[in-house]
């Protein structure tokens, strides 16, 4: 077999695009990049949630059955503002958190204990979000000011991009080509980060 995919044995980074066709023709160099490349990252960041090394690979282990079926089932596409490696990241985090969840069964405590684990659970689903908040604040204030606004008025604000074009006086498509703008450099500081 000498395609393009099976020639890559000295471990080359394949593009999110070759990537994502290694995985609709169930390349193994494809699934294996994702393993070598994404898996430390996902590790990192499960650890960092409380996860321990069984957790963690359970949880990549059905991110990337996930990614593979909604790859298949075309419910996962590859778009150019999408990294591969941020969905699967994700996919293994909502997994991660669904099972925890759901472990202890609350079933079998006394009634003030199953209010003081939802108490508990709720607060570390708020915590995991302040995180990630506080992660996501960090790297927009990497960007310039107009960015931060733009981006602000549109996720957080939730006005609409004519709202945004007119109080930034700027035209309806020239304010969604600079809220893409600014969501690539957000993006790319993240991923640095």
């Amino acid at each position: 077999m000498s395609n393009s995919f099976s020639s890559h044995k000295n471990l080359e980074t394949l593009p999110d695009q070759e990537l994502y066709q290694g995985l609709l023709n169930n390349h193994r160099s494809s699934i294996s990049q994702l393993y070598r490349e994404v898996y430390p990252m996902a590790k990192a960041q499960l650890m960092r949630m409380g996860a321990n090394e069984e957790e963690v690979k359970d949880a990549f282990q059905e991110g990337m059955v996930a990614l593979w079926k909604n790859t298949k089932q075309g419910k996962f596409q590859l778009q150019a503002e999408t990294k591969m490696s941020t969905y699967l990241i994700q996919i293994c985090k909502n997994h991660f958190l669904e099972k925890k969840r759901k472990l202890p069964n609350t079933g079998s405590l006394h009634p003030d204990q199953q209010v003081e684990r939802l108490a508990e659970d709720n607060f570390l689903d708020h915590w995991f979000k302040r995180e990630e908040m506080e992660q996501l604040s960090k790297h927009l204030r990497m960007l310039g000011e107009r960015c931060q606004k733009l981006l602000k008025l549109f996720y957080y604000e939730r006005e609409s991009m004519r709202e945004i074009a007119l109080e930034m006086n700027l035209g309806e498509a020239s304010a969604k080509n600079e809220k893409y703008r600014c969501m690539q450099k957000l993006k790319k500081t993240y991923d640095l980060g």
